[in-house]
This record gives structure tokens, C-alpha cells and sequence, in this order.
């Protein structure tokens, strides 16, 4: 989709945003939905990853939940206000951050596996995988509505597309 996007935005010189795009294929009434759904979207995402925030630091330090969601809306203004070169440089170092955790859960998870670390619920096992009723006990019914959280994760870790003028 992310590639489809950018082979139009290079397609015209004057594309600045996807929904320049939507106005010179669909019309300026899909061009207005496109932006406005876009914006509404990244609001209601912006403000579940808040509120994500302020209940795990309440969870962790009993501090009003109020209270670390203004200091992650103040730092997340405070980044977005910084000059284009600083914010590109500080996306690279974030996501250098977050694929370096990833890699670390794989390993730490791979680890608990071969030591057949004991848990409350039993012990770390491939045998998990067709135990218990195998990968689907229930139906396939719950893996399938899972794909909201897949596709809501996947939006809210996009960027969209802009080409600055300069």
C-alpha cells in the first residue's frame, strides 16, 4: 500500500499528500473525507496510546493517570515542534530503539523456551502449541476478530506521505 502510494505521489510533481492524490483521482469530496478520516483517525489513535500511557504509569507508580498523559502529550508537541532534520534524526533513533527490543523479546523468548522456564500457568513449551486443544481450541472465530488489534497496530505505527515543497 506504502509503495502503491509513493509510485502516485512521484507520478505528478505537484502531489504534496495523499489527498491531493484522492482529489486528482475521485474528486475533491473524496479528497476532503480522505484528509478528514486521516486526521480523525490519527486523533483517536494519538489519544488511546495517551491514555495507554497514563494507566500502565498509574499501574506502576500510582500516579494519577491525568498525569502522565499531559507529559507524554507535552513531549510528543515538544518532538513534533522540532526542525524537520532533528525529527528525522530522532524517528531513526526511535525506531533503531524499537527493532532492538523486538530482537531482545526473540531472544529472551527463544531463552525461556530452551530453559523450560516454570510459569504460574505451567512451563514454557513448544508442546503449548497442540496442547490444550491445539492452535484454534475455540474456533478460528478468535483469531479472526484479533485482526482488528493487527490492523489498529499496523495503522498506528504508519507515517503517512508527504513530500515538503522547498
Amino acid at each position: 500500500m506504502m509503495r502503491a502510494l509513493g509510485e502516485l505521489l512521484l507520478s505528478k510533481e505537484g502531489y504534496e499528500s495523499f489527498t491531493d492524490i484522492a482529489e486528482d483521482y475521485l474528486g475533491p469530496r473524496a479528497a476532503f473525507i480522505t484528509g478528514w478520516t486521516y486526521w480523525f483517525c490519527w486523533i483517536m489513535t494519538a489519544m488511546a496510546d495517551v491514555i495507554a500511557v497514563g494507566v500502565y504509569v498509574q499501574y506502576w507508580f500510582n500516579i494519577p493517570q491525568g498525569v502522565p498523559a499531559i507529559v507524554c502529550l507535552l513531549l510528543l508537541l515538544g518532538l513534533n515542534l522540532l526542525t524537520v532534520k532533528l525529527f528525522g534524526e530522532l524517528e531513526f533513533w526511535f525506531a533503531l530503539i524499537k527493532v532492538i527490543t523486538i530482537l531482545a523479546l526473540i531472544v529472551i523468548g527463544v531463552v525461556l523456551l530452551v530453559m523450560g522456564y516454570q510459569t504460574d500457568a505451567g512451563t514454557v513449551s513448544l508442546d503449548n502449541l497442540w496442547d490444550h486443544g491445539g492452535l484454534f481450541p475455540n474456533g478460528v472465530t478468535g483469531f479472526l476478530l484479533s485482526f482488528q488489534m493487527v490492523v489498529f497496530a499496523f495503522v498506528d505505527e504508519s507515517h503517512s506521505i508527504y513530500v515538503k515543497q522547498e
